[in-house]
């Protein structure tokens, strides 16, 4: 798998290759929560990535309106 960069990303506790994930909750008020990760298929430890709340846009075609970003950085990339 390769991360930010073309750079391979590895399990900080066991050094496996890590597989992106991605992961969709449906919120109450009716937006939808994306979480971008990378985790490790041998132990399950996961590094966030990105996560995204997003909303439908009504009129104009449709579309999606990004509510909130957040990115996180603290990755082992070898």
């Amino acid at each position: 798998m390769r991360g930010v960069g073309g750079n391979v990303l590895t399990c900080k506790r066991d050094g496996k290759t890590m597989l992106l994930v991605k992961e969709v909750e449906k919120l109450s008020n009716g937006e939808q929560r994306v979480t971008y990760s990378y985790k490790c298929p041998l132990c399950g430890y996961t590094v966030s990535v990105e996560q995204l709340t997003v909303k439908k846009q009504l009129g104009n075609g449709g579309g999606v309106e990004i509510v909130k970003k957040s990115l996180y950085s603290s990755m082992n990339v070898h």
